[in-house]
């Protein structure tokens, strides 16, 4: 389900039977595209705007420290 362009909800898939969903490296191509926006951003206009969208440190160390 990392596909572009399938709008599939995890619940229209659960009512047509799918049992298990795979987003294969859907995760890691999201990231990268973020990761690489953000460089042309700061190649192309010199602003760090990207940073707004930036997780919090606070974020990631409470998935870590639960």
């Amino acid at each position: 389900m990392g596909l572009q362009g399938v709008q599939l909800s995890l619940s229209a898939l659960s009512s047509l039977g799918v049992k298990r969903i795979s987003v294969g490296s859907a995760l890691s191509r999201v990231a990268l595209g973020a990761f690489l926006r953000a460089a042309r951003e700061m190649q192309e206009h010199g602003t760090f705007t990207f940073a707004e969208e930036a997780v919090s440190f606070r974020e990631i160390n409470a998935m870590f420290h639960t």
